[in-house]
């Protein structure tokens, strides 16, 4: 946790850190488990994501 994250979205870009994980049933997680599953994020209250590309910032 703690990942500083983007949502760059056509109405603008949102960034906020990602304080929380979850599986699909809303289960509390450390890691996102890869390939085939599903997990849920916090994000900014936005109403239309249909072309949202979510992106994580890397250290340099």
């Amino acid at each position: 946790m703690g990942d500083q994250l983007e949502l760059m979205t056509p109405q603008g870009n949102h960034s906020f850190v990602l304080e929380a994980l979850q599986d699909r049933h809303g289960s509390d997680i450390e890691v996102a488990p890869g390939n085939g599953h599903r997990v849920r994020i916090p994000r900014p209250p936005l109403t239309d994501l249909r072309y949202a590309l979510l992106m994580r910032w890397l250290a340099a």
